[in-house]
């Protein structure tokens, strides 16, 4: 538990030539890379779907999280995993609760929604012994975008409703000389409590989020595009050049880079 308690601490982001652990699609949190397993996560962290399992203490003192929604693939999680956190609500999305050890949900006394169909299986199993609310989520939630309050591009939603744990995949368009600032996905009822957005792929233009037990309302800010042209070494530093291998790019307050071939075409956003 290298970040015990530590509360605040909102972004986990692996170097990617590491071997051992990684970061995977953002996720704010150290994964086991040979393991899946999520070791460390923060307020911030989704889990990614390709995770088997969470590691002991992986949210331990955590109280800026307040909601984690735990993905199908997760098959286990260890002891202590969400002690005394900040969690008020558990979305599970598994129809066969995950093997749980060890006071998993120590001090965790609120809400388990789980996904249609499965909450007897739940109420069966040791999560039962953590949760004062075991909820089944059967709806279709909408999905809104506040199109009044985003200006300088547009964002286009695959659906416009859909059932928990579906994921919903999000087109962002700039205009000609603006970019994306910040994509934010919240509560319709509670606008304070927001859902994790995460790339999808390289594309730097799409992005997707797992639908939540409630409606959502979609808004985005975007602003003026910054370039840094190649012989601007003042500001940024591409190195080494040329290359057949690994390049590094160092700037001050870098937000986005985008790398094309000689034809034009984007190979790397």
């Amino acid at each position: 538990n290298p970040f015990k308690s530590c509360d605040e601490l909102e972004q986990i982001i692996v170097d990617a030539g590491n071997t051992v652990f990684d970061s995977r699609g953002d996720c704010n949190a150290i994964i086991e890379t040979n393991a899946n397993k999520l070791i460390v996560g923060c307020r911030n962290t989704y889990i990614p779907n390709s995770v088997f399992s969470i590691g002991r203490n992986a949210f331990f003192g955590c109280y800026g999280l307040t909601c984690i929604t735990i993905p199908n693939s997760v098959t286990s999680i260890e002891s202590m995993a969400f002690a005394f956190c900040g969690v008020n609500t558990v979305i599970a999305l598994s129809t066969t609760p995950p093997d749980i050890f060890g006071s998993t949900f120590y001090s965790v006394k609120e809400q388990l929604i789980v996904s249609c169909g499965s909450k007897e299986a739940y109420e069966a199993s040791d999560w039962a012994n953590y949760f004062t609310f075991i909820e089944e989520d059967c709806d279709t939630h909408n999905i809104s975008i506040d199109e009044s309050n985003i200006n300088g591009g547009n964002v286009s939603a695959s659906v416009n409703s859909t059932e928990l744990g579906e994921e919903v995949q999000l087109t962002v368009t700039p205009n000609e000389g603006m970019e994306l600032v910040s994509l934010v996905v919240y509560n319709s009822i509670n606008p304070e409590q927001t859902v994790p957005v995460y790339p999808l792929g390289k594309a730097s233009s799409v992005y997707g989020f797992l639908m939540p037990p409630f409606d959502v309302v979609i808004t985005a800010i975007f602003g003026p595009a910054t370039t840094i042209g190649e012989n601007n070494e003042a500001l940024a530093l591409v190195y080494p050049n040329p290359t057949n291998g690994q390049i590094n790019i160092e700037a001050e307050n870098l937000k986005h880079i985008t790398i094309n071939n000689m034809l034009g075409q984007t190979i790397y956003s």
